[in-house]
């Protein structure tokens, strides 16, 4: 799926130094697992001796079961993951550390898949860089825009269909939205008739609902909505549990916070468990686990899109750039950083309307303002 894989030599790293800038949501989103309105930006900037990258951290403060927070991943970066990326270096003579390696080195524990996803996406941009190259045509991605994804929140249906109609007004072509038991229908409901005929609607579960008479009572309900997928209505990496149900409602299911591995998904295939899984680069260590990923999918006939995390402008672009290869058959989560954020420390100028524009520059993405940044570790070899 990757048509370059060969990438300039970036040069021996010089210092990584990792930076976080603060933001709000726009609109609270508010799920089963808690409400999500403030945002910890993490970057990291790695300095080579032929050129410099920036990665993101695509995690959140109150995340989900399963995936690490915010802080547990900045202190497991500090402790663990860059000495031992150094230590490699020095053990090659000093020399580059290829971006294609960084996985290997720390990925297999969601914690290290995080860490990793971050200095690879920093590493492969100054790679990028110094190829003169971009990540859309280095995965070969042949579209210069692609489907406008939004999720969006409100801590009531007001709020909701507020920002429903504003996604709408820009140009999206799904909406996507937490639920709880309690207002599923409800969400769901204001969604389709905000959305009307043509618009796609995700629902997010969070793992809130079970195989209780009074669950598939409520998701029952839901069958009336036309909802494209249920996302990750049980809690848990039951795959038994999580067919079993796909038997007992009609929705489209869809996997999330479960799908943390290549064999999960080709257990998820195996077992009938759901019709499609969400895809996050965090939880695969970076851009190369996640294609890894898509290709996974795609052999065993599931539908499969890209997940954000809320990023800002240098993460929605790595998002952005994977849901433009074809076998990402789902609108994925591309509405631009500044549609949900109130400060994109990355932001140039404000997005347009209609379908998001690829990153068309060098790199990965766009780089964050500096003078936005506070620094919080920095390290050099040696």
């Amino acid at each position: 799926m990757i048509v370059a894989r060969s990438l300039e030599d970036a040069g021996a790293p010089l210092n990584i130094t990792l930076y976080e800038a603060h933001s709000s949501l726009r609109t609270p989103v508010v799920s089963a697992q808690g409400t999500h309105a403030q945002r910890r930006i993490v970057y990291c900037s790695v300095e080579t001796q032929h050129g410099r990258g920036f990665g993101e951290l695509a995690t959140v403060e109150q995340p989900s079961w399963g995936d690490p927070s915010t802080n547990e991943t900045v202190s497991y970066l500090i402790a663990t993951a860059i000495p031992r990326l150094l230590e490699a270096s020095k053990a090659r003579g000093g020399g580059a550390l290829a971006s294609y390696l960084v996985g290997p080195l720390l990925g297999g524990s969601r914690i290290g898949n995080a860490a990793a996803s971050l200095i690879e996406m920093a590493l492969l941009d100054a790679e990028l860089r110094c190829s003169s190259m971009n990540l859309a045509s280095w995965l070969g991605v042949e579209h210069a825009s692609v489907r406008r994804g939004a999720t969006i929140g409100g801590a009531s249906i007001a709020e909701l269909e507020v920002a429903a109609y504003r996604a709408l007004e820009a140009g999206a072509q799904r909406l996507r939205a937490k639920i709880d038991p309690e207002r599923a229908f409800a969400s769901g409901a204001a969604l389709r008739n905000m959305a009307g005929d043509q618009i796609a609607v995700q629902l997010d579960a969070n793992g809130s609902f079970d195989l209780s008479g009074s669950s598939i009572e409520i998701l029952r309900s839901l069958e009336a909505l036309d909802i494209a997928c249920l996302e990750q209505p049980l809690i848990g990496a039951d795959l038994a549990a999580m067919a079993q149900l796909h038997s007992l409602i009609s929705i489209p299911l869809c996997l999330d916070e479960t799908v943390a591995s290549l064999r999960t998904i080709t257990d998820v295939a195996r077992y009938g468990a759901a019709n499609a899984v969400c895809i996050k680069p965090v939880r695969f260590g970076g851009v190369r686990g996640a294609v890894a990923a898509i290709e996974q999918a795609n052999a065993g006939h599931l539908s499969c899109f890209i997940g954000g995390m809320f990023e800002s402008g240098l993460g929605r672009s790595l998002i952005q750039a994977l849901a433009g290869l074809p076998s990402v058959d789902m609108v994925s989560d591309t509405a631009p950083a500044d549609t949900y954020l109130e400060q994109d420390p990355c932001a140039l100028t404000p997005s347009a309307s209609g379908e998001p524009l690829l990153w068309s520059h060098l790199g990965v993405g766009p780089w964050p303002d500096e003078a936005q940044l506070t620094p919080i570790a920095v390290f050099s070899p040696g």
